[in-house]
């Protein structure tokens, strides 16, 4: 059983308090800030919903620094990403997924990174945000489909904001407030059994297991701020985040 984390307010004290009020203004299910000390097993679920995450021993290098403007840490991925096993919540039709990204100039993004996954192994699994050649990609593994493609490479060396919206009918992607692609689709059902289903930040269980750390974002990429809310959040309030955060 993953223990309870406690939100600790002084330990977050010195991030951005603007998107901070942003992201609990929307009643996140679950919020991931990301800003461990060295040596942390344990990443607080800040959103008050009590639903903490396993950071692995090795392949997450915590305290990273990197993004402007926010005196809060952030993690490097290069293996294993940070991981809850969780219940029914996962699997609501309508879900937002955010997360702050910063690619580093040095690392290659050819082929698949991965931001954000949900995964239940290979016969049930839900979807994937992705860096791939330096484009973000939604990609919906049950089906094996590429739902979205961005159609721009993102600039390395700076923030992005990355958002995921889906409803009973679309599912549409945002980078750094605006929409670079929607699609008249509901999000793939979602069949794996509790205590099947897996949020990962960083990497992707690609199906075969979950020891199996395949598609790590980045040796020097950086992520930060990862939340997850049971409810589309509008245009406008996905915007304000990225404003918030000054990727927009």
């Amino acid at each position: 059983m993953i223990p309870l984390g406690i939100v600790s307010s002084a330990r977050h004290a010195g991030a951005s308090p603007g998107y901070a009020a942003s992201v609990l203004a929307d009643s996140p299910a679950l919020w991931w800030r990301l800003g461990e000390s060295v040596g942390a097993t344990i990443a607080v679920d800040a959103s008050g919903m009590s639903r903490p995450g396993v950071i692995p021993g090795s392949g997450v290098s915590l305290a990273a620094t990197g993004l402007a403007g926010d005196a809060d840490t952030a993690v490097k991925v290069s293996a294993s990403g940070i991981y809850r096993v969780d219940e029914s919540w996962m699997v609501a039709t309508t879900i937002t997924v955010e997360a702050i990204i910063f690619m580093s100039p040095s690392d290659s993004y050819a082929s698949y990174h991965c931001v954000v996954s949900l995964d239940g192994g290979a016969s049930a699994r839900g979807w994937n945000i992705y860096i791939r050649d330096g484009k973000p990609l939604l990609f919906n593994p049950s089906d094996g489909n590429d739902v979205i493609v961005g159609p721009s490479v993102l600039a390395s060396g700076v923030k992005h904001h990355i958002a995921y919206v889906a409803t009973s009918g679309s599912q549409s992607l945002y980078v750094d407030g605006a929409v670079v692609g929607s699609v008249a689709r509901s999000m793939p059902a979602y069949p794996g059994a509790p205590g099947n289903r897996m949020l990962k930040v960083g990497t992707s269980s690609a199906g075969v297991s979950f020891a199996n750390n395949s598609f790590p974002f980045g040796a020097n990429g950086i992520l930060d701020e990862v939340a997850v809310y049971t409810s589309a959040l509008s245009a406008a309030r996905i915007l304000a985040h990225a404003q918030a955060c000054g990727a927009a």
